[in-house]
């Protein structure tokens, strides 16, 4: 283990902490909303998948931090113990994402310069971190116009948010990663489009927070079919 890998470990622990610290206080101590608390560690954790590309040497030593959070989140849903995260009501998403982001680095990330399917990696987890935020939040806030699929409720002001802001994060996502001295194969609009409207479709087929593990794992399969 190299002292990069050290201090990544060191980071993404102080991150994981203060995030989950974060959500609590808005929570408890400001009002704020569990669906929006919630939504703000979504995103936080989410985006943190950026920090990965750049504080690790060791892809192996890298999967740490998001691998000992499937159990981590799990022991939080399963006892409640942050009311800002979960609920009587919350569904284990968040021990379904801590499975995807683990799954695709440990599939795709071989490390800084070394890693040509970085797009296997990065679209769908970003799709599911930007998307089903803005899903959540336009249909809590917004949604008028319900629907059922699969005996799973959802909102078409809230599909609509999922896909808008799915495209954008994939368009976003391509744009920057060169900053992080990753090359990534070029998508046309018409693919970008195509990918995000299978997201959109697997969301909202989805039951109780599997869309956290079958977005971005489905997601990762359809831009193989695509590439």
């Amino acid at each position: 283990m190299s002292s990069n890998d050290l201090y990544g470990l060191i980071y993404s622990y102080l991150y994981a902490g203060g995030l989950l610290a974060a959500g609590e206080i808005l929570h408890r101590v400001f009002g704020i909303a569990q669906q929006i608390t919630r939504k703000i560690v979504h995103i936080g954790a989410g985006l943190w998948i950026w920090a990965i590309l750049i504080l690790f040497d060791s892809w192996l030593i890298s999967l740490i931090p998001f691998a000992s959070f499937i159990l981590f989140n799990w022991l939080l849903y399963r006892f409640r113990l942050l009311g800002g995260v979960d609920e009587e009501e919350s569904s284990p998403g968040t021990v379904y994402f801590a499975v995807s982001i683990t799954v695709l680095f440990g599939l795709f990330w071989r490390g800084p310069g070394n890693s040509p399917d970085i797009l296997m990696v990065m679209l769908p987890l970003m799709m599911m971190t930007i998307g089903d935020a803005a899903a959540s939040l336009v249909g809590f806030a917004w949604g008028r116009h319900a629907y059922q699929l699969m005996n799973h409720r959802r909102s078409l002001e809230g599909s609509l948010a999922f896909f808008v802001f799915a495209l954008l994060a994939n368009l976003l996502t391509l744009h920057f990663l060169p900053a992080f001295g990753l090359a990534a194969v070029p998508l046309s609009l018409s693919r970008h489009i195509l990918l995000a409207g299978f997201a959109t479709a697997v969301e909202s087929v989805s039951p109780f927070g599997l869309d956290n593990m079958f977005v971005p794992l489905g997601s990762a399969f359809f831009l193989y079919l695509l590439l």
